[in-house]
């Protein structure tokens, strides 16, 4: 008597492993998202407040293996917002805070402007004096 097996194979459903993470950075700095599926090569995609997000030079999208990241390149204040990677009914989301670039003078640098700029009315008040 023969006897017939027959393998049914089962995939496992697309799972997140690792999801995107809220960065914060400065502006003209670059910030990165990155996630980790349950399967390589899958086609996801990229949102900003839920508007897609086409790869561009501003938004530099990359694949290695299981790891899909986006870098948002050259921060602005406008970049902010809500960040969603979506593939196969599972997603992941996070927030990205961009914060102003300080500008930092030493207080030496201080001390000479103000210096200056003394030097500058007590020169126009003896002006004005003769």
């Amino acid at each position: 008597m023969l006897k017939h097996i027959i393998y049914h194979f089962v995939e496992s459903p697309l799972k997140v492993v690792a999801g995107i993470q809220n960065q914060v950075t400065t502006e003209q700095e670059a910030a990165t998202f990155e996630c980790q599926l349950s399967k390589p090569k899958c086609n996801v995609k990229w949102y900003k407040n839920g508007q897609e997000i086409k790869p561009s030079d501003k938004h530099q999208v990359q694949v290695e293996g299981d790891k899909y990241k986006m870098t948002i390149v050259r921060c602005r204040k406008e970049d902010l917002g809500k960040y969603t990677v979506k593939c196969g009914g599972v997603e992941s989301s996070a927030q990205l805070t961009v914060k102003s670039k300080e500008i930092v003078r030493s207080s030496e640098n201080c001390n000479s402007v103000m210096m200056e700029a003394l030097y500058c009315i007590l020169h126009i008040k003896n002006f004005h004096m003769l």
